[in-house]
């Protein structure tokens, strides 16, 4: 357990550092040193599903869906999860999976903070129309996909 908690930290220092793939080859080896039904296996498993979903292997995302599935009760695990939804654009899903962690643990930090940074929402292009006027919601679109330089003032 303690050569598997050391590769963990190693594995994290990595995805901290954006060494994602010596992260995932860090997560693997210590998730392998576990017995596969050990209850922190399925940690391990979402931070593996995280660093594969970071270097643009969608079969992570699985990983870390089925890492929540199997354990529910982790905070860290639906953290890893929000974070793997959001990095694919699945913004309604990392919202599920952060307060489905929130709910496990409402006072987990980086959760809360990652609550705060994806819940921040733009003003409605017209302001007088509801945000969810068809019209709003179109210009919406366009001024995102334009991006802020790209607008007339």
């Amino acid at each position: 357990m303690v050569e598997s908690q050391t590769l963990l930290e190693l594995g994290i220092g990595n995805l901290h550092r954006n060494n994602y793939i010596e992260a995932l080859h860090y997560f693997e080896k210590a998730c392998s040193a576990l017995p596969h039904d050990h209850p922190r296996c399925a940690y391990y498993q979402s931070f593996i599903g995280l660093a594969k979903v970071l270097q643009e292997d969608m079969g992570g995302l699985e990983t870390c869906r089925l890492a929540a599935d199997r354990y529910d009760r982790d905070p860290d695990i639906w953290c890893n999860l929000a974070k793997s939804e959001f990095h694919i654009g699945n913004r309604r899903r990392a919202f599920d999976a952060i307060n489905k962690g929130l709910s496990v643990s409402p006072h987990h930090t980086e959760l809360k903070v990652f609550k705060y940074l994806i819940d921040s929402r733009r003003r409605p292009v017209i302001e007088f129309l509801s945000r969810d006027n068809g019209i709003n919601r179109m210009l919406g679109k366009i001024s995102y996909r334009l991006g802020p330089n790209d607008i007339a003032a």
